[in-house]
């Protein structure tokens, strides 16, 4: 079955539209890649991305909050859908918040692996057998090594966006953009950028996006790739393909960010 979703509209909690009420909006906590294809996790669950008005609902509905894409793997965490429609019995039951999920087939179904009842995380990212989030109600950073059976902690830590790179981790929080590379028992801040919203890092590249432009980060340099000039939210890299939320609904591209429709 195919919905139609309008993106300009969900975009209340990203990027704040005059007049938008909260009642009818599908906001978008996040994008990710699975398989070549765009995903989309919302209030009501993750849709499959087809173009800016079109969207195809996948497995049960509940309201995810954070997501990260591990190869194949979806972690995702939020709320219980308080809907009758597209639920999933591992759903009905489960605690608020419903902690840590795990999908190995694109988001039709899910299973817990953890912190139930106990954490809501709204940053997610995951690598290898690690998985890192920052829970919403706490600002405890998470860490786990072994795919979100358990966990360290470290608190006070309100990173709003992390991408794993091997073994250097990169956070931003409050517009910088930190890294460390022995496990958060250092951190620096790459002075080089600014006014950094969004990292993602794949396959050895990292990128950002920086005063609404998109960047490459290597050792040596910082090389805008792309500027969007519009205010921009959330961003997917898998391979080629790029993926970020704007004002005027989602842009994509196959070429590594050198054209974007």
């Amino acid at each position: 079955m195919r919905i139609k979703i309008t993106l300009s509209t969900l975009l209340l909690l990203i990027l704040p539209i005059s007049g938008a009420t909260a009642t009818t909006q599908n906001h978008i906590h996040a994008l990710g890649y699975i398989e070549g294809n765009l995903y989309l996790a919302t209030h009501h669950g993750l849709f499959r991305y087809i173009d800016n008005k079109t969207g195809v609902p996948t497995g049960p509905e509940f309201d995810i909050m954070g997501m990260a894409v591990n190869k194949d793997i979806i972690f995702a965490s939020g709320h219980p859908s308080q809907e009758k429609s597209r639920k999933e019995s591992v759903l009905l039951n489960s605690k608020n918040p419903v902690g840590l999920l795990v999908s190995k087939d694109k988001g039709m179904t899910w299973q817990k692996v953890s912190l139930e009842g106990k954490v809501d995380f709204h940053t997610l990212a995951s690598a290898d057998s690690k998985v890192i989030g920052v829970d919403s109600s706490t600002n405890t950073l998470h860490i786990s090594n072994d795919l979100g059976k358990t966990w360290t902690k470290r608190l006070n830590s309100h990173y709003e966006d992390i991408a794993i790179s091997a073994k250097t981790i990169y956070l931003v929080k409050n517009n910088k953009l930190y890294l460390t590379n022995d496990n958060f028992k250092t951190i620096k801040e790459d002075k080089r950028v600014v006014k950094v919203t969004q990292v993602e890092a794949n396959n050895g590249k990292v990128y950002i996006v920086s005063n609404n432009k998109l960047q490459e980060l290597t050792k040596k340099a910082v090389n805008t790739v792309y500027d969007f000039k519009q205010q921009t939210a959330l961003l997917a890299v898998s391979d080629a393909k790029i993926a970020i939320l704007t004002r005027k609904g989602v842009l994509t591209s196959n070429d590594s960010g050198k054209t974007f429709k």
